[in-house]
């Protein structure tokens, strides 16, 4: 019990100071209560906010980006088109004709093949800008020749199509048969273009 004693000796005689913490601990904790606590809510909710559009402006940026590769590569790839439409096709039906008979001629002379077969006809195309024009040529020659015809064919100008290809045996025993279907392109004249 002399514990207890000293405890209310002390409040008796020291009643003013300790009233006086008292009442400067319940302001403080009023205090905290109506304004710090609320704006440290505040303040949390504002670096909430800025870190959700820190978030916003990096995937509106990512996206900015994507869009901006995108419109480069749309362009890049409408530059190719018109080298392509411009240089590589033919631009005409007589331009085309002109260009795979002598060069289909001259590579199979090139390639030891006998050139023993070719037709070609226009077709036009109804609703595209390009005009195909369809051609079938047989060759006969030796397996290795005609692979080489084939992937200079496929490598090399005018710009060709095979659609079909088929290899039987030819005449002699070593003789093979080539038959080809190829197409080639060229812009249509229609309408004044």
């Amino acid at each position: 019990m002399a514990g207890t004693s000293v405890i209310h000796r002390v409040l008796r005689e020291e009643r003013r100071p300790i009233v006086a913490l008292a009442v400067a601990f319940a302001l403080n904790l009023a205090l905290y209560g109506l304004a710090v606590r609320p704006m440290s809510q505040r303040v949390t909710d504002a670096d909430a906010r800025a870190a959700a559009a820190e978030q916003s402006r990096r995937a509106a940026a990512a996206e900015f980006s994507s869009v901006r590769a995108v419109a480069a590569g749309k362009e890049q790839a409408e530059r190719e088109l018109k080298v392509f439409y411009e240089q590589v096709l033919p631009t005409s039906l007589s331009n085309a004709q002109r260009a795979t008979y002598v060069s289909l001629a001259q590579l199979a002379r090139e390639s030891n093949l006998r050139l023993s077969n070719r037709v070609a006809s226009a077709e036009p195309a109804v609703r595209a800008s390009l005009d195909r024009l369809a051609i079938s040529i047989a060759l006969e020659g030796n397996y290795q020749d005609i692979r080489h015809f084939i992937h200079r064919l496929e490598t090399g100008a005018p710009f060709l199509v095979i659609d079909d290809l088929r290899l039987d045996g030819g005449t002699s025993g070593e003789t093979l048969r080539l038959s080809l279907t190829l197409s080639t392109y060229y812009r249509a004249a229609r309408d004044g273009r």
